[in-house]
């Protein structure tokens, strides 16, 4: 599971499109707005959501609609804040598709691509993302929305930089793609342009408290702890209220093992935040700093709070996470039979859902991953090879095939065919400290202690806080301690 930073980075959307030129040159896409103070309003949410102050944008959004009520690409971005609130965001982005018919070309390619996004099919989204990188190559909003997305929904690094160097080849005082750039860098291993990219964002915005933010997740995430929590300080500095800083320096005490102080941070940043879903991060992020104690109990009765919470505020992909938080945490811990039931709630969840039907196939498979995860554990082999079937037939994300070879993977363990299980693993996801310990595991059971030791290896090293963290650090050492 990806870290809050993956939720800030979904919500600069918002940056992108409000950062649009109202008279494009040549490569460019026009935005339609009836006025100027529409246009004022479009571009001061712009400056907002680069600072992370999305409520603010929203505000600033919601004045621009009602000032132009055919104001597509402001209804679009609406939608996209709104998106942990399912209903909401739906009803934005019908308004924002039902005023195609008044707005430019590339507006309608960019609102039918996020409504690809949202519903799928997967070959449709990636259709549309191809056309809008062939229509509007030197649009710097258009290049960073492609690179965030190549980034978040098909793990393509590589792909996802050079979209984003494009948007700041476009604008170099463009601020959006710069902390995702990093990002990429950071995930590709070249950490001296990542930490570069990360200076150069600093110098860019260095009254604003999300460049360090940023910053310091990549140095929380490359171990240098202390490094982090400086720029953590500097981003409060800024900004006293600053969520994500909070929320982060109570994660640098979770991996350097003074859980107390990680949950008084945690507490603190739940107390401070502004929106539910904030809330709902910190308490998340609590219950996996239980987790590394091997408190399974706490950390599941933490994500029941968060599932409560979850569906009082009507927020179904947060109630979802939580959900399956609990079924993956029970299941790779020994206790497979509480964990299907999670499993189980979060089918029905999505099943009884009014999630469109390509987002609700999704949300099964992960589902239905789990469960398969479950019965291996419990040693059901045959419904475990039954669940997998199930999810070999339908269309899977970049994300979902990964997970399903982790899957394969850990089935082939249990089956004793250890070779095969590496070289699913091979083509598991390569950044989940599960993948990492089902091959260290792999090679233990070949009897090679020296590879199975660099995969148990990396697996403590890792500073990426998860819910597959903290059961992937457990599992390591209980895999030592049996030799």
């Amino acid at each position: 599971m990806k870290s809050s930073i993956n939720t800030i980075l979904f919500f600069l959307l918002l940056t992108a499109i409000l950062s649009g030129p109202a008279f494009p040159q040549k490569g460019q896409l026009k935005i339609t707005a009836s006025s100027a103070e529409v246009l004022k309003y479009y571009t001061d949410a712009e400056k907002l959501a680069c600072k992370m102050k999305f409520d603010a944008a929203m505000d600033l959004l919601q004045k621009a609609v009602k000032a132009d009520p055919n104001f597509a690409m402001g209804y679009l971005r609406m939608a996209e804040i709104a998106r942990n609130d399912f209903e909401k965001s739906k009803a934005y982005l019908d308004k924002a598709l039902s005023l195609t018919g008044s707005v430019s070309e590339g507006e309608k390619d960019w609102i039918l691509l996020m409504k690809a996004r949202f519903e799928g099919p997967i070959q449709d989204y990636k259709t549309r993302m191809e056309k809008l990188d062939a229509l509007y190559p030197k649009d710097k909003a258009v290049q960073y929305t492609l690179g965030k997305l190549y980034y978040e929904d098909f793990n393509n690094y590589s792909l996802a930089s050079e979209h984003l160097k494009q948007a700041i080849d476009a604008d170099r005082k463009y601020a959006a793609p710069y902390g995702l750039l990093g990002s990429c860098y950071a995930r590709l291993n070249d950490d001296e342009k990542a930490e570069n990219v990360y200076l150069d964002y600093i110098k860019l915005g260095s009254d604003d408290a999300a460049p360090y933010y940023y910053y310091a997740d990549y140095l929380l995430r490359s171990g240098r702890y202390t490094d982090s929590r400086k720029q953590n300080e500097k981003a409060l500095e800024k900004d006293p209220s600053f969520f994500q800083a909070l929320n982060s320096i109570g994660t640098n005490y979770a991996m350097r093992g003074d859980y107390e102080t990680a949950r008084t941070n945690f507490r603190k940043a739940f107390d401070q935040a502004s929106s539910a879903t904030d809330k709902l991060e910190a308490m998340y992020n609590e219950a996996i700093s239980y987790l590394y104690e091997g408190k399974i109990n706490e950390a599941v009765s933490l994500m029941e709070k968060s599932k409560t919470m979850s569906e009082q505020e009507k927020l179904i992909d947060q109630e979802f996470r939580s959900l399956l938080g609990s079924g993956v945490i029970l299941s790779e811990m020994g206790r497979a039979v509480e964990g299907v039931k999670y499993f189980e709630q979060a089918s029905a969840l999505i099943t009884n859902s009014t999630l469109p039907g390509s987002l609700r196939q999704q949300k099964l498979i992960e589902a239905n991953l789990g469960r398969c995860r479950a019965m291996i554990e419990k040693g059901d082999l045959a419904e475990a090879h039954n669940l997998l079937n199930q999810c070999r037939e339908v269309e899977k994300s970049e994300p979902q095939k990964m997970y399903f070879n982790t899957t394969l993977g850990a089935l082939a363990i249990q089956e004793g065919k250890y070779d095969e299980a590496l070289q699913y693993l091979a083509d598991g996801n390569r950044e989940s400290p599960l993948n990492w310990y089902y091959t260290g595991l792999a090679y233990e059971k070949k009897k090679d202690a020296n590879n199975a030791n660099d995969w148990f290896a990396k697996v403590a090293r890792c500073s990426n806080n998860s819910v597959e963290l903290g059961i992937a650090r457990a599992l390591s050492k209980e895999a030592l301690s049996k030799r």
